[in-house]
């Protein structure tokens, strides 16, 4: 998928789905906070909580969720 920073509002959420060794385990999402700052969110359904990953630009926390959760996204600015 490619991900143009310039299209995405702020507050816009991308969902990259369930993971974890059980399959329900957690919910991944990648959330745009300003023009250039965005953050990777884990969504724990046990605890129905949020946990922040990382935090940085779009370039470095979709190279982040493709390293960590294998996925092929391509970031635009």
């Amino acid at each position: 998928m490619i991900i143009k920073n310039s299209e995405e509002p702020i507050g816009a959420e991308i969902d990259h789905g369930i993971h974890g060794i059980v399959p329900t385990h957690h919910r991944v999402t990648i959330r745009k906070l300003g023009e250039n700052e965005w953050q990777v969110v884990k969504y724990i359904f046990k605890t129905k909580k949020e946990e922040e990953i990382k935090r940085g630009t779009l370039k470095e926390v979709v190279q982040f969720v493709n390293l960590r959760y294998g996925y092929k996204d391509v970031a635009e600015e």
